[in-house]
């Protein structure tokens, strides 16, 4: 059963704390218009979000590190409405070490309208964004410490269905304060946020939750003159409870980077990017090569790499595999130097699933380590995933179609 469904808003809370800056000079407490987003068509908004995790189920206890990528692109303006469209990407390792990939855990693409206060407006069924409306900011504002408002937000979590739960977000304006970044001084406003969390389902089940509740308390930075959030950090409390007496707990802290790139700004597209792996990967026009296949769909550049880059029955790059990895690194640290990369391993029906589960996984991380370890990507644009013997895209009736079948794919997202 799937419980990590937390980690996702474009725009989450996070913990109180200070940066020990000087703040800016008060103004008179009088109405104001509140805050606001703005974005112009094109424009992309990149979040990253580092988090510490430590987890109880039932009595065991484990520690964890997260990290979380959102790219969405603004596909429409229209007056204090913006459609945002892109991918939610989470991934994780049990390893506190930063040379160490990680593990994929969501790969989602999801589109939404954000409207300039901050609220949410998402197609019924999705669920990314699953933390929406946080935060939203009030029409007025007086802009003194201490002026407080409140409005509802969501938070969707998957189970066997997807489960709404409302909240009612409290925000506390704590003034500006001027902050020293590498893109030069800015002007932030300081806000404080927190909220509960609390829903029982009648509908539960042992893959569903009877009861959740929990609260999270935290601080959000947000960039005057960008309009968007610059800076934030988070302690996310929760509990977990089933009907059968399993539960689940979580504390997670974790801090979340925001950047807006300009669409003026030129960026390489999946269909771009596809092209110069083709002209090195499959160098002669019209040879289609039988080893290696290449396709682009959305954002994304699929490359098939297939079995014959291992050893029979091991995890052990080949030569061959190597020369191609190679090839790719080198395509992407000029083209796309920061650009997602997800790696996932899978196998023929043949053997029994829990071997093939491992097998795909080994090789799927091996690619992952070559990319960091020779190719000196870096290691928190890179996870893996062993797959198996699911997703067949032959059939496993005929020698050639199990061929097919093991591979490693190589997703990567410009």
């Amino acid at each position: 059963m799937k419980t990590w469904y937390f980690k996702y808003g474009l725009l989450l809370c996070i913990s109180a704390s200070s940066f020990g800056v000087e703040p800016w000079p008060s103004e008179a407490p009088k109405k104001q218009p509140g805050l606001q987003f703005f974005f112009e068509k094109g424009d992309i908004l990149e979040v990253r979000k580092y988090a510490y995790q430590k987890i109880r189920v039932n009595r065991t206890k484990f520690n964890r590190q997260a990290f979380n990528y959102i790219r969405l692109q603004v596909t429409n303006v229209q007056q204090d409405k913006f459609t945002l469209a892109g991918r939610f990407q989470s991934r994780f390792r049990y390893e506190i070490d930063e040379a160490v990939p990680y593990l994929e855990e969501e790969n989602e693409f999801a589109r939404f309208t954000l409207l300039a206060n901050g609220k949410y407006e998402v197609p019924q069924g999705q669920f990314m964004p699953n933390l929406r409306s946080i935060p939203t900011f009030p029409k007025t504002m007086e802009y003194k410490k201490g002026f407080t408002w409140t409005a509802p937000a969501q938070e969707i979590m998957k189970f066997q269905k997807l489960l709404v739960i409302p909240l009612e977000v409290q925000y506390e304006y704590r003034g500006s304060s001027v902050l020293s970044t590498p893109e030069g001084v800015k002007k932030l406003h300081k806000i404080l946020i927190n909220y509960e969390i609390s829903k029982e389902f009648r509908e539960a089940d042992n893959q569903t939750p009877s009861k959740v509740f929990g609260f999270v308390t935290g601080i959000l930075f947000f960039d005057d003159a960008a309009k968007i959030p610059y800076y934030e950090q988070s302690e996310y409390n929760l509990v977990i409870l089933f009907p059968n007496g399993d539960s689940r707990e979580f504390n997670v802290k974790s801090k979340t980077y925001y950047k807006k790139i300009p669409h003026t700004k030129k960026t390489i597209e999946a269909k771009e990017l596809a092209k110069e792996f083709r002209k090195k990967l499959i160098p002669e026009k019209g040879d289609v090569n039988p080893k290696i296949r290449i396709r682009v769909r959305k954002d994304e550049v699929k490359i098939n790499l297939p079995n014959v880059f291992f050893e029979t029955d091991s995890a052990e790059l080949t030569d061959e595999s190597k020369e191609a990895l190679d090839s790719i690194i080198k395509i992407i640290k000029e083209k796309a130097p920061n650009a997602q990369i997800v790696i996932r391993g899978f196998t023929d029906n043949r053997g029994s699933e829990e071997y093939n589960l491992k097998l795909s996984e080994k090789r799927a991380k091996a690619v992952a380590d070559y990319l960091v370890e020779e190719g000196e990507l870096k290691p928190e644009n890179i996870s893996y995933l062993g797959l198996g013997e699911k997703r067949p895209i032959a059939s496993n009736r005929t020698a050639e179609g199990r061929a097919k079948n093991r591979r490693v794919e190589v997703l990567i997202y410009p």
